[in-house]
């Protein structure tokens, strides 16, 4: 089928992925306290990475994410800037008590828009 000589394309990519990893060790380390507090941090540091994150909760060992990848991004060059400057950030403001960590691993999904 042949496209007629008058149409425009323009770029379009729609590529949710839902992020999920766990603390290290997945010590239970996201309290009820530090949950609201860590996740908007995430949230708003994304934002500001061009990392667009649609939907977002964790639980007190690991954390979901849905994201939304743009052109130039990768599912390894999305994860890692969020984890490990989270991390960095908790420690940083000495948030707990222990040390702030997540698993070097993660899980990545790829999610149809209409079941998003």
């Amino acid at each position: 089928m042949a496209l007629a000589k008058n149409i425009v394309l323009v770029p379009y990519i729609n590529t949710l992925i839902h992020f999920i990893w766990a603390t290290k060790n997945r010590r239970p380390i996201i309290s009820k306290e530090l949950k609201p507090i860590l996740l908007n941090h995430i949230k708003e540091n994304s934002i500001g990475n061009g990392i667009f994150i649609d939907i977002h909760n964790c639980v007190k060992e690991y954390i979901h994410l849905l994201i939304s990848l743009g052109a130039s991004q990768s599912v390894s060059k999305t994860a890692q800037p969020i984890k490990g400057e989270a991390s960095h950030w908790v420690n940083k403001q000495k948030l707990i008590k222990d040390q702030f960590e997540w698993q070097e691993e993660y899980i990545a999904l790829s999610v149809s828009y209409s079941a998003a």
